[in-house]
């Protein structure tokens, strides 16, 4: 009988400088640098904590806010879609560009919310 050597993995933990995401685009732990997406349409899931701010670039971007976002939360140009659910917070700003914006707010938003021209 032929037996294989037992292979180990060793899964590198990040640095709390790194974001805490997973394949999906979704945070489960504490980011503590904020969160910069470049242009295109980005979704991101937040059940974690973001300490600092979230910037979603140019496009049609989705975020959903189920944990804390201790910072603003901006985004470009195009058709964007924030939600944040009964348990989210956002302590910052909510700015979003041009386009036809959709906000849902069902937590606590503490600096209010800006939306550029559109219809939103």
């Amino acid at each position: 009988m032929h037996v294989s050597p037992v292979k180990h993995h060793h899964r590198r933990l990040p640095s709390p400088l790194e974001p805490v995401l997973d394949r999906s685009g979704i945070n489960h732990g504490d980011l503590n640098a904020g969160l910069t997406l470049g242009t295109g349409s980005d979704t991101l899931i937040s059940t974690g904590r973001i300490t600092g701010n979230v910037t979603l670039g140019a496009g049609d971007n989705s975020a959903k806010v189920k944990g804390a976002v201790l910072g603003d939360v901006t985004a470009g140009a195009g058709s964007d879609r924030v939600t944040i659910t009964k348990t989210g917070l956002v302590t910052g700003l909510v700015s979003l560009g041009d386009g036809a914006d959709e906000v849902t707010n069902l937590g606590q938003l503490d600096a209010g919310l800006a939306l550029g021209a559109g219809d939103d």
